[in-house]
């Protein structure tokens, strides 16, 4: 089966997103969005998913902070996926320090590092699922 991945850093004003085919994961694009304005993301974020067709969806989460994970995936659920059929390919990952390890990657000053954040997820997300 042929597998295709979304990857999603999420943040109160930026969101990072990153693909993959299941071998190497590649920065999609960065959306700025009002803080707390849930529906333009999710109008952005229908977007991406309808554009490239993910058969799986990953979300960082950071796993060092409980409150912020929950808040997170309170989000996704309530606003982001209330009523579409993609929830059932959402998967939790940790995110913890992908944004650190971004920041030394990034290449341009003017790029956010929020889209390489997502990229870097990803990437350990698909050796997790390689290795086990």
């Amino acid at each position: 089966m042929n597998y295709r991945y979304l990857a999603i850093d999420f943040g109160e004003s930026y969101v990072g997103f990153a693909v993959s085919n299941g071998i190497l994961a590649r920065p999609l694009e960065v959306f700025k969005y009002p803080q707390g304005n849930y529906k333009i993301l999710q109008k952005h974020l229908f977007k991406i998913i309808e554009k490239n067709i993910p058969s799986v969806i990953i979300v960082g989460i950071p796993l060092s902070s409980l409150n912020s994970s929950l808040k997170i995936k309170e989000i996704f659920n309530d606003f982001l996926f209330d009523k579409s059929g993609w929830k059932e390919k959402l998967i939790w990952f940790d995110e913890d320090y992908s944004t650190k390890e971004a920041i030394l990657l990034k290449k341009k000053k003017r790029m956010r590092e929020d889209s390489i954040a997502a990229s870097i997820v990803l990437e350990k997300y698909l050796e997790s699922i390689r290795f086990n």
